[in-house]
């Protein structure tokens, strides 16, 4: 047979090139690496292959794709290549180090690239993101479809599936199979969508709302009649007062637990949240501590029982209601939109604060009020009111200033959410109401009422009441309220 070296006496032995030593004997490979006779050529492969490797990391002739950066075998695998690279172009160590470092450099910028588009990431949840990221690219792909025909259908497409995605993730409460499976189905659905026109799109992107004028023509088509109004609470004549002095024990607005008025001096144990249904869980639980109806006494303590009276007879002997009278002048106040908190007092539920607007949005009055009677709980939570020290004017004084300053008759339209709560506790007597709790109506039918925070969030894309400690705000609520109507009159124009 022929010798080795014939073939390996003119490479240069890998242990020479790695630690400059050989310890194998009869190695078939070349050891001259050192003599002087190799420097120059050492000299040039080193520099020629430093100017290569510089070209091909600046010019990407060397594609690495980094897409997935998720894929650590890919990323061993890249690194691997280049290592491979340098070592045929005799790079030393530090250079090695140095393009590992970039290398896992462009991995994270474009992991963090990747995760800015889709759904937030949450580190708590039980299901993956990956899976969200997933479904949510599954639904935006239908959206896409659907909002085809759509100006600016992209950012449509990329919030709506954002927004639809979140809320398939809240209503399986972080259970996985279940979350699979609803989206699946939504999907499903989206298949079977058809490709909307641009005036299909109830959304108010492609209008601003503040910009909109509201005619009183608009609004007459929103009027309720006596009987809806009766249907749905309001009292449109004015109650014969009717007091009951056998009525020592109240039933508390909070825990349900009778009490006397006169000794109310047991604390309150009660529960500000709902009972709300849950997959994981054969009872009912509260929405404020998540604790179960059977066995929880309360997890807020009040130092007072708190109660309201709902007889119309019984309020009117507690303060007077007056009625709305017919315009005076030939200018008065055509449409406003009225909302207010309440506070408890031991003579029930009192106004506390009235928030007024008119139709263009201008504030017309916003006071604080003080109550008849010793107050027992400010009500923080929902009424947003702290105290009560700036409050100046009285209920009677309020009245003068709703129809003698602000022109309000009977020929006024009230634009309210609820408003027959609000109109008990100005004691006011008026048969012109737009009701958008009625506008918008709960799919279980008119017992039901949708609450203004849940229509602001999905009409409007907007989070009121957030603040579970100062509570709410009549200015926020009453601004959300004219917006609906607006978003109301200009959906049902596209329809026509």
């Amino acid at each position: 047979m022929f010798s080795n070296n014939i073939f390996l006496q003119d490479i240069i032995c890998p242990h020479i090139r790695k630690k400059n030593k050989c310890d194998i004997l009869l190695c078939p490979f070349g050891h001259s690496y050192f003599e002087p006779q190799y420097q120059n050529a050492k000299k040039q492969k080193l520099s020629h292959g430093s100017t290569t490797s510089n070209a091909l990391l600046q010019n990407n002739s060397i594609n690495i794709n980094i897409t997935n950066s998720h894929n650590n075998n890919f990323y061993n695998k890249t690194l691997h290549h280049k290592k491979r690279e340098i070592n045929d172009n005799f790079i030393y160590t530090d250079q090695l180090n140095n393009l590992e470092e970039n290398v896992k450099n462009n991995i994270s910028q474009n992991k963090l690239e990747i995760d800015n588009i889709g759904p937030k990431f949450i580190p708590t949840l039980h299901i993956p993101h990956e899976t969200r990221v997933h479904f949510f690219k599954l639904i935006e792909q239908e959206f896409l479809r659907i909002y085809s025909d759509v100006n600016e259908n992209k950012i449509l497409a990329q919030n709506t599936s954002l927004e639809k995605e979140l809320e398939i993730l809240n209503s399986t409460y972080q259970n996985k199979s279940i979350y699979i499976n609803s989206c699946k189905n939504f999907i499903i659905s989206l298949k079977k969508t058809d490709i909307k026109k641009t005036k299909e799109i109830p959304d108010n992107m492609f209008l601003n709302f503040k910009h909109m004028n509201i005619s009183l023509s608009d609004l007459e088509k929103y009027l309720l009649n006596d009987a809806q109004l009766q249907s749905a609470g309001y009292i449109l004549e004015i109650p014969i007062p009717k007091t009951q002095t056998t009525d020592i024990f109240f039933h508390c607005d909070r825990c349900n637990m009778p009490f006397s008025i006169e000794k109310n001096y047991t604390k309150c144990n009660y529960h500000w949240g709902k009972l709300i249904k849950t997959s994981y869980e054969q009872n009912k639980i509260y929405s404020c501590c998540y604790e179960n109806n059977t066995d929880s006494k309360g997890c807020i303590t009040s130092p007072h029982h708190v109660f309201k009276i709902t007889s119309p007879s019984k309020l009117s002997a507690q303060i007077q209601f007056v009625e709305s009278q017919a315009p005076i002048q030939s200018s008065f106040l055509t449409a406003a939109v009225l909302d207010c908190e309440m506070i408890y007092t031991t003579g029930g539920m009192e106004l506390a604060r009235v928030t007024i607007y008119d139709i263009n949005e201008n504030l017309l009055l916003d006071k604080l009020i003080k109550p008849k009677n010793e107050v027992l709980d400010l009500n923080t939570r929902w009424s947003g009111i702290k105290s009560l020290n700036n409050a100046k004017i009285t209920l009677s004084e309020l009245h003068n200033i709703i129809f003698i300053e602000l022109k309000l008759c009977n020929s006024t339209i009230l634009i309210g959410h609820g408003l027959e709560n609000d109109l008990i506790a100005i004691r006011l007597i008026h048969k012109r109401i737009i009701d958008t709790a009625l506008l918008f109506q709960h799919k279980k039918g008119l017992q039901h009422k949708c609450s203004l925070k849940y229509l602001a969030k999905k009409y409007l894309k907007r989070e009121i009441q957030t603040n579970v400690i100062d509570g709410h705000d009549s200015k926020e609520d009453a601004k959300a309220t004219l917006d609906l109507l607006r978003y109301k009159i200009y959906h049902d124009n596209l329809k026509n």
